[in-house]
């Protein structure tokens, strides 16, 4: 029978600090802002490793990155 081509595990890594002015009142929200604002910028039927960016809050500040990852 046929078999399938060993594959690396691969991941997608999201990290978001949650310690600045933007969380404060109703962190929930940020969040699911930053989350929706990636959802627009992954506008790509496939993601590669070492693809990623920065995510930014509301008020423009850096608070974490996603990347694309193997193991």
């Amino acid at each position: 029978g046929a078999t399938m081509a060993r594959r690396d595990k691969v991941k997608l890594k999201i990290e978001i600090e949650m310690d600045n002015a933007a969380f404060e009142d109703g962190n929930g929200y940020e969040v699911a802002r930053i989350l929706n604002q990636l959802r627009e910028d992954i506008d790509t039927p496939d993601l590669y490793e070492g693809d990623g960016g920065t995510l930014r809050d509301i008020n423009g500040n850096k608070v974490g990155f996603w990347k694309v990852t193997e193991e």
